[in-house]
Parts: structure tokens; C-alpha cells; sequence
């Protein structure tokens, strides 16, 4: 083929694509990655929430609502 005489010239890289085309791309996450040693990041848990501060409104009355 002719890119085996570019290889014979010492090119060893090739850009054979402008943009990679939904199939091209889908093809790759499907053949090259399960091939990849990369771990996959844990997805993390929602907190539990927990009352925090102090709750004052059963200890204090509005100035306004008190005069009345």
C-alpha cells in the first residue's frame, strides 16, 4: 500500500482523519477502551443531611409581632 512507502521515508505518524466522525468515535469507546488501564472515577454519594447551627425561632419573637 501506498502509506508503507511514507513508513520506508521514517514517517511514522499519520493524520488520517479531519474530525472524527459519531460511528468512528462510538468504534473507539468500544474497542480501544476496555483495552486502557484507567480507573473509573468513583461517583459520589450525596451526604445525609444533618441539622446544623441552632434553630432560634420558638425562642424569639419578631419586635414588630411582639408590640402587636
Amino acid at each position: 500500500a501506498r502509506i508503507n512507502e511514507y513508513a520506508a521515508l521514517g514517517i511514522d505518524s499519520f493524520v488520517l482523519s479531519g474530525y472524527p466522525h459519531l460511528e468512528e468515535a462510538y468504534r473507539v469507546g468500544e474497542l480501544l477502551f476496555p483495552h486502557l488501564d484507567v480507573a473509573i472515577p468513583e461517583i459520589p454519594q450525596p451526604q445525609p443531611l444533618n441539622p446544623q447551627g441552632e434553630a432560634v425561632a420558638n425562642d424569639f419573637i419578631p419586635r414588630k409581632v411582639a408590640q402587636s
